[in-house]
């Protein structure tokens, strides 16, 4: 009887033991729910941070709650961290994977990581699980559309569309479809209503910027960009875009800081880096052009187009054989790629093989005859094999082309000089000057002219102009010299051939109008007197 009671009172504890651990961990699980929703509804109104650090609690005493590693995952997936995003998603699947959305979410991470076959492969699990799951049709749609599907994009669009035709997110993967197969003005009519459905949706605000800025109407792009960032500061692609907008609209130094930005939020795109090496090129630091054309290269080793850049900036460098290997490469690549000839003719004329850079700036229009930059090349080096008539028909039709092409302006003055038609002279650098106050070479150019015609103080005039623009521009200098001398001006005309001496002692022009100079003042002359030649022929560059 004693041991019986013994049995009795050892089971009525065990069983309260039993039950008050059950209490205690269904209480623990009602609080694990109830912070898991309070982290749901935090993420939904965008205090990410918060919510992960609810959810850590969470999951630091209960390691298999999937609900917990799948709202951190989203959380993480907002914050830009796709990684800690399908780290999460990944826990949450292993312990749970019958929930069509997280699978949909791990896709989305997987997108931002450029995985698409596994945000693609995600989609898919998740529409078996529920054919009917918005979420997922749309961001496979986005998937399609980053690998080249864009049919099938659309008829995820229109699946989801049928399902919930105001979800902005539809909207949103409409127009990415439209602007990824160039029909920019229905993307911007569809990712409108997107923004109207929720006007602070910011991935449509980036598509409907990135179509404004296809369109030519950046300042629109801008505003739609500028508010993508806002409300996404992380988002790399948005400084991407914005960026390009800025360097249409001649802002280099703000397309250079966009691309910081976007390589700091993603260091692994090819693209920002070329962006910014086509900025670095405008703003006359061909160095650094080089450089993030290099890296560029090093990551997508089969696009051309880096590889044309950067032959560009080896020229300005002249570097030339880098520049004409960078073009070979880039035709190899692309055999019809019209720029990369020009480029090779550009190469060419560094080196004064003027048929080479004929031959090539031919090619480059016999693929694209509106090629601007290629007629002056071709026209610049027809001057300097003597055919000037031909060359001012490829200029004239370059500025045609680009009627502020001032560099054309420049060159086809020379050409006038040449064929006698001064007055066309200085009509062509009055405009060459009137788009580029700073360009020395119009100025001399106009000061030639303006000496052959007689009108000497308009020439002394703007040959003093291009040597205040350029202190060692040595043909200003001896065409002032000539011209100072013809003024009787002979010691201000000897210092300007000092000038020249000093950097060309062989200059037989400027030893000749030292001479004669030194013979009117009465001075001694050591170097040989010759006859002075009647004029002083300019250089277009």
């Amino acid at each position: 009887m004693k041991v019986q009671v013994k049995f009795l009172l050892v089971s009525a504890f065990v069983f309260f033991n039993y039950s008050f651990k059950d209490g205690a961990a269904l209480a623990a699980n009602s609080k694990a729910k109830a912070q898991v929703k309070e982290a749901e509804s935090l993420v939904d109104n965008g205090h990410l941070s918060e919510a992960v650090s609810i959810l850590d609690q969470v999951i630091k005493h209960n390691k298999k709650f999937a609900d917990a590693y799948k709202t951190r995952g989203y959380a993480y997936f907002k914050m830009w961290e796709a990684q800690k995003a399908v780290d999460d998603f990944n826990c949450a699947i292993q312990l749970d994977g019958s929930d069509a959305l997280t699978y949909a979410r791990r896709g989305a991470a997987e997108g931002d990581l450029l995985f698409y076959k596994k945000l693609i492969a995600d989609c898919d699990r998740a529409l078996k699980i529920d054919a009917n799951c918005v979420e997922a049709l749309c961001i496979r749609a986005h998937g399609y559309n980053e690998v080249g599907k864009h049919k099938l994009a659309e008829s995820d669009c229109e699946k989801a569309m049928a399902l919930n035709p105001n979800c902005p997110l539809v909207w949103n993967q409409f127009g990415c479809a439209y602007g990824h197969t160039g029909q920019y003005l229905k993307s911007i009519e569809v990712t409108s209503k997107s923004i109207e459905f929720d006007p602070n949706y910011w991935s449509s605000r980036n598509h409907r910027g990135y179509a404004y800025c296809r369109i030519g109407e950046y300042q629109k792009a801008i505003e739609d960009l500028d508010k993508c960032i806002a409300l996404a500061p992380k988002f790399a692609p948005a400084y991407k875009n914005r960026g390009y907008c800025y360097g249409q609209l001649g802002n280099f130094k703000k397309m250079v800081e966009d691309s910081d930005l976007a390589i700091h939020y993603d260091p692994t795109i090819p693209l920002y880096y070329g962006n910014r090496g086509y900025a670095y090129e405008q703003l006359g630091e061909y160095q650094k052009a080089v450089d993030d054309c290099s890296i560029a290269i090093s990551r997508q080793p089969k696009f051309a187009e880096y590889y044309n850049n950067r032959a560009w900036a080896y020229i300005q460098l002249h570097q030339t054989d880098k520049a004409i290997a960078d073009c070979t490469k880039a035709i190899e690549l692309k055999p019809k790629f019209a720029s990369a000839y020009n480029n090779l003719a550009s190469a060419y004329l560094d080196l004064n093989q003027f048929d080479k850079a004929i031959e090539n700036a031919s090619h480059c229009l016999s693929l694209d005859p509106k090629c601007a930059p290629a007629l002056r090349n071709r026209g610049f080096a027809l001057e300097k094999t003597g055919q000037f008539k031909q060359a001012a028909e490829d200029l004239s039709e370059a500025i045609k082309l680009q009627p502020r092409f001032w560099l054309a302006y420049s060159d086809r003055s020379y050409a006038y000089e040449k064929l006698g038609q001064f007055d066309k002279v200085i009509e062509d650098c009055n405009q060459a000057i009137q788009l580029n106050p700073n360009f020395d070479v119009a100025y001399n150019n106009r000061g030639f002219a303006n000496a052959r015609l007689h009108k000497d103080q308009e020439a002394l005039s703007d040959y003093s102009k291009a040597i205040e623009i350029c202190p060692v521009f040595t043909l200003a200098h001896l065409n002032r010299a000539y011209l100072l001398e013809k003024l009787q001006k002979f010691d201000q005309a000897i210092e300007d051939c000092d000038l020249v001496l000093a950097k060309e002692p062989s200059s037989t022009l400027a030893q000749l109008c030292r001479s004669q100079s030194l013979k009117k003042l009465g001075k001694k002359e050591m170097t040989k007197e010759n006859q002075r030649p009647e004029v002083v022929s300019h250089e277009a560059h």
